[in-house]
């Protein structure tokens, strides 16, 4: 891969748009391979029954949201911490820069392709 289309290693912290107390932070890289990494930890509460943490990508122009699509649901990795792992090969939707965690119903996020209620959001800045 030349240096022109790796997207750099990054990390942010994710501000709180929801109604959790908590923090989320989201890291990405590629690698030599090619392959696109996402990270999205989240330090909070067990999301109510029936419900689940999941992240996605957003691509904006200002404020107005072009495409987005699902990183996958969160899984509890010990006690509050819930964690978002993708990997993909390099694609145009690598390089969104907008992330987001939302709380969905079920698998409403992943059955109908549409974001739930917005937890935490971030822009990555490279």
């Amino acid at each position: 891969m030349s240096e022109k289309n790796k997207i750099p290693s990054e990390q942010i912290t994710l501000k709180n748009v929801g109604e959790l107390t908590g923090l989320g932070i989201a890291y990405r890289s590629s690698t030599v391979d090619n392959e696109f990494i996402l990270g999205l930890t989240m330090d909070v509460v067990d999301p109510e029954p029936g419900k689940s943490y999941e992240g996605w990508l957003v691509k904006k122009e200002g404020e107005k949201i072009i495409d987005f699509y699902s990183t996958g649901m969160a899984y509890k990795a010990s006690n509050k911490v819930w964690v978002v792992s993708y990997a993909i090969p390099l694609n145009e939707k690598s390089y969104y820069r907008n992330v987001v965690i939302t709380e969905v119903t079920g698998d409403e996020g992943k059955t109908n392709g549409v974001p739930g209620k917005y937890l935490y959001e971030g822009v990555f800045v490279k």
